[in-house]
């Protein structure tokens, strides 16, 4: 776990810069989460109520430029990032040692809002300088709570000089005052504390709802999309149907013939079911395309005599592209799909035997 509260990153897909909370980063993998919606407000906002990442946000590999206490600090410096390769800290140096700059490109992730107000943060000489940060909920009880104490105790003052120079006891009168204001000015902060870090954890519930309400939009306007194009593609779907699953080598070469024409329709086709993640998406992209009798005599590169699944290349790739269709692995690496792909096929024989014995057990019921 990070030490700071916020990251200032770059991706390495687009080399654009963010600042991100320190939980949504993976030490393991030198990744970060980030959130699919295009609704940049709702993405904003999660960073900078640093919201707990979810299980379905895809992750990006990134490196570290630089490490903030909190949000405010991390956006002026990936601002300062997008348009050069300054944003270290402490002493460090990122990017070019000589010492020169050079313009990179806006963020390609979202359109930010730090680029428009990263003006703000300019005085007129050209010096770097932190703009005054907005007026925050518990700022401006406090603010309010600090008027009416002080006219209170000016009110205060008086009425006891009054009465201490008929009394000639000031001593006891203005201590009596001092420890009621600091009792009232414990209770009363206390109370305000109570009162914002209520109103935090419910900006956090908003914007997890709000990030939550994105994905499914996105959701149903894919399975919408997915079913129009069903549709239209009727007539090609069918002729794909009728070669699946695949179960001879001549089917499988066959098969390669028709991906020539209708590559973009059989990975639409095999994507549909979808899955959780990627080694569920690539098991039922298998699913569909290989009987276990026949992926059983298969290995990704040809190991232990099998047959190379890769050297059929137009099938091999059918597969990465038929994962990538579902919203929730879109952004899977090749890498990863094939592992599974290497996976479903070595157990393909323990699910063989497994269909068997189910078979044999049903007979003697």
């Amino acid at each position: 776990m990070e030490n700071y509260g916020w990251l200032v990153v770059v991706f390495d897909t687009d080399k654009s810069i963010e600042a991100v909370p320190s939980n949504w980063y993976n030490t393991t993998t030198d990744k970060v989460y980030f959130p699919t919606t295009k609704d940049v407000k709702n993405i904003r906002n999660a960073i900078e109520t640093a919201v707990e990442p979810s299980s379905t946000w895809p992750s990006y590999k990134v490196k570290i430029l630089s490490r903030c206490d909190n949000f405010a600090q991390a956006d002026r410096r990936a601002a300062r990032g997008t348009n050069s390769d300054n944003v270290s800290s402490h002493g460090e140096e990122i990017g070019n040692t000589s010492g020169n700059t050079r313009v990179r490109k806006p963020p390609l992730r979202y359109a930010s809002e730090a680029e428009t107000s990263s003006e703000s943060y300019q005085s007129d000489g050209g010096s770097s300088r932190a703009a005054t940060p907005p007026l925050r909920v518990n700022d401006s009880v406090h603010s309010q709570w600090t008027k009416k104490t002080l006219l209170s105790a000016k009110g205060q003052k008086q009425t006891n000089s009054s009465y201490d120079a008929s009394m000639n006891t000031p001593t006891n009168f203005e201590s009596s005052a001092g420890n009621l204001q600091r009792k009232t000015f414990r209770h009363e902060t206390d109370t305000e504390n109570q009162i914002f870090n209520l109103l935090r954890d419910l900006q956090r519930r908003v914007v997890r709802m709000e990030l939550k309400i994105d994905q499914l939009q996105e959701g149903m306007d894919r399975q919408i999309l997915l079913s129009a194009n069903n549709v239209i593609n009727e007539d090609v779907f069918k002729d794909i149907k009728e070669f699946l699953p695949l179960k001879t080598i001549q089917q499988l070469v066959d098969f390669e013939e028709l991906l020539k024409l209708k590559f973009d329709s059989a990975a639409k086709l095999l994507g549909l079911e979808g899955g959780e993640n990627v080694k569920h998406a690539t098991r039922n992209v298998m699913r569909q395309l290989f009987s276990d009798e026949f992926s059983k005599g298969f290995s990704w590169k040809g190991a232990k005599g099998k047959k190379a699944l890769n050297s059929y290349e137009r099938t091999a790739q059918l597969i990465i592209e038929s994962v990538r269709q579902n919203q929730k692995t879109s952004n899977a690496t090749s890498s990863d799909i094939i592992a599974a792909a290497k996976y479903y096929l070595v157990k393909s024989t323990e699910r063989l035997k497994k269909k068997e014995a189910n078979v044999i057990n049903n007979a003697d019921i």
